[in-house]
C-alpha cells in the first residue's frame, strides 16, 4: 500500500500485513521481509540512506535503522488509525493523520511531538515543495522581511471532498493556522500531489483527477471519470 525508493539499487514497500519488504530493484529479488506493524502500512519516508520511518493503521510510527533493519524508536502516534504522512522536505520532522481527526507534526530523532491540530479525518496529506510554498506566501502577502521562510511550511490535507492548506512555522513554533480550502470533489479526496510548483494535483472518491492552482487557489482542470472504481 506504500513504497519509498532508498537509492537506484533498493526499494521498500509496505503492505496490507503490516510488513516491510525491501527489493532490490536491479534483479527484482527480494532482499529483506519483517513485521513491522499490527496493520496496513500507510506510508513510508526516507529520511536518509541509514534511516526510514514508517507509519501504520495501527496508530504508531516506527523510525527503522539500516541496512539491518532495526526498529530504533516506536512512536504511539493517534489514538485511533493513522491515515497518512508525509515528511517536511530537508528536514527531521515530518506530519502524520489519524482517524481521531487530528493531524500532528513530529520530530523524528526525539519522538516529540510539536503540534497537534483537529482537522477532520484527513485520508492524505503532502507538505507543498519550496515552489508551491513560496507561490501561496506571496499571494496571501507575507512579509518576506519579516518572516522566516525557511522555516515556513505549506501542509495540505485531503478529507471528505476539500483539501485543507495550513501553515506551519518549525523555526518559531507558533500554532498552525489555516490559509484556504480547495472545494470541488464530490466525495473523499484520496490522493494529492504537487507538481510544477504552482499547481497541486488531487484524486477523489468521485473517480475524478482535478487540477489546482496555488496561486489563487481555483480549480483549472477536472478529469470527471480517470477511474471506474475507487
Amino acid at each position: 500500500t506504500s513504497l519509498a525508493v532508498i537509492d537506484s539499487k533498493r526499494l521498500d514497500t509496505g503492505a496490507e500485513s503490516g510488513h516491510l519488504e525491501f527489493w532490490n530493484t536491479k534483479n527484482q529479488m527480494l532482499i529483506q521481509r519483517t513485521h513491522a506493524h499490527n496493520n496496513t502500512v500507510k506510508g513510508i519516508m526516507v529520511v536518509t540512506l541509514k534511516m526510514i520511518v514508517s507509519g501504520s493503521r495501527d496508530s504508531t510510527i516506527k523510525v527503522w535503522s539500516l541496512p539491518g533493519l532495526q526498529c530504533v524508536k516506536k512512536i504511539e502516534a493517534h489514538s485511533q488509525g493513522l491515515t497518512a504522512m508525509a515528511r517536511f522536505e530537508g528536514t527531521e520532522f515530518l506530519v502524520s493523520t489519524g482517524m481521531d481527526n487530528l493531524w500532528k507534526v513530529w520530530d523524528i530523532q526525539t519522538g516529540k511531538m510539536i503540534f497537534s491540530k483537529t482537522v477532520g479525518v484527513a485520508s492524505c496529506v503532502e507538505v507543498l515543495e519550496p515552489q508551491a510554498r513560496n507561490k501561496i506566501l506571496w499571494e496571501k502577502n507575507f512579509s518576506m522581511g519579516q518572516e522566516n521562510k525557511d522555516g515556513l511550511h505549506v501542509i495540505a490535507a485531503g478529507g471528505k471532498r476539500d483539501i485543507s492548506l495550513w501553515m506551519v512555522d518549525l523555526s518559531e513554533g507558533r500554532e498552525p493556522y489555516a490559509i484556504g480550502t480547495l472545494k470541488g470533489h464530490e466525495k473523499d479526496v484520496r490522493a494529492i500531489m504537487t507538481m510544477g510548483g504552482n499547481l497541486l494535483i488531487s484524486a477523489g472518491n468521485d473517480y475524478s483527477i482535478r487540477v489546482w492552482d496555488l496561486k489563487d487557489l481555483s480549480c483549472k482542470k477536472v478529469i470527471a471519470k480517470a477511474h471506474s472504481n475507487f
